[in-house]
């Protein structure tokens, strides 16, 4: 029974762990399903406050995020002593 258990859990975390956003609309009059957030920092990388955190806009489409964070790990190798900053991304 926990093994049934186990199973069906692992099966559901991948389900919602690898839902891809959705964007609905337009610029003006859209809205996004599923956005997940940037993280706050990184190695080379760091929000430019924590409001924009606090009150949800650094949410973004799946695939933004990770185009984001491969931009700034190639950053990390081409220009190790720079440090950038995001603001909030709504």
């Amino acid at each position: 029974m926990k093994f049934i258990l186990g199973v069906f859990l692992f099966a559901l975390s991948l389900n919602t762990v690898a839902q891809e956003s959705t964007c609905y609309g337009t610029t003006n009059n859209g809205r996004l399903g599923n956005g997940v957030k940037l993280p706050r920092s990184g190695f080379n990388f760091e929000s430019y406050g924590n409001i924009p955190s606090l009150v949800g806009r650094t949410y973004v489409h799946s695939k933004v995020k990770e185009i984001i964070l491969q931009a700034y790990k190639m950053l990390e190798t081409e220009q190790p002593e720079k440090r950038y900053k995001y603001a909030e991304t709504g």
